[in-house]
């Protein structure tokens, strides 16, 4: 549900500018893959704290976080 958002908007809703700029740099450069390498490093960083919540927890981490 949270990666919906993420593949629709390209990372520019729960990002700092800078880092969405360079997202779509490397999205116009690499094309399609570069966004679920993207998704699959946010996962892999906040692994250990996704792994303690629930479902519902973890929509909320998303939606508040800004990366």
């Amino acid at each position: 549900m949270y990666c919906t958002q993420w593949f629709i908007t390209l990372f520019t809703g729960n990002f700092k500018i800078e880092i969405s700029a360079r997202i779509w740099d490397l999205f116009l450069l690499s094309g399609i893959k570069i966004i679920y390498k993207t998704s699959i490093a946010i996962l892999q960083i906040f692994e250990k704290e996704l792994i303690s919540y629930d479902f519902e927890n973890i929509m909320k981490f998303f939606q508040k976080q800004a990366f």
